[in-house]
C-alpha cells in the first residue's frame, strides 16, 4: 500500500498498533465521529518507533477535516487507551499522528477521468 524502507521492527509494531486503533475505532468510533465511516488504511512507524502515523479515510469525505480534527482531539485518550492494552508488548507507546488518506478519493477521480474519455476502439488487423 505505502511503499516504504521499513524494518522488519517498524512493520510488527506498526501491525499491533493498526489492529489496536482498529478496535478502538469499532468500540468507540461511534461516539467520536457519529454516522461516518472511519477506516485506518494503514500505519507507519517512525524509525525510532516514537510516532506512529496512522491513515484514516472518512465517508462520507465532505467532512474529513473536522472528523480529523476530532481525531486529533481526542489521541492522548486513544494512546492511553492503546498503552494500557500493549504495555506487555512495547516498552514505549508511540505518539499518534493522524492523516487523511485520500487514497480511493483519488482513485474514483482517475476512475471519472478514464470514463470521459472518448477512445475510439483499435482496429486490428486481420490474420489469414
Amino acid at each position: 500500500m505505502f511503499p516504504s524502507m521499513e524494518s522488519i521492527r517498524q512493520k510488527k509494531v506498526g501491525k499491533l498498533i493498526h489492529k489496536e486503533v482498529v478496535d478502538y475505532f469499532l468500540s468507540q468510533g461511534k461516539g467520536m465521529f457519529g454516522d461516518s465511516l472511519v477506516t485506518v488504511t494503514g500505519v507507519r512507524m517512525t524509525p525510532d518507533l516514537s510516532i506512529a502515523k496512522v491513515y484514516l479515510s472518512f465517508l462520507p469525505s465532505t467532512r474529513k477535516e473536522d472528523l480529523l480534527e476530532k481525531a486529533e482531539d481526542q489521541k492522548s485518550r486513544i494512546r492511553g487507551e492503546i498503552g494500557k492494552k500493549l504495555r506487555s508488548s512495547l516498552r514505549k507507546i508511540p505518539d499518534f499522528a493522524f492523516y487523511h488518506d485520500d487514497t480511493a478519493e483519488y482513485s474514483q477521480h482517475i476512475n471519472k477521468i478514464l470514463d470521459s474519455l472518448d477512445i475510439p476502439p483499435s482496429e486490428e488487423p486481420e490474420e489469414n
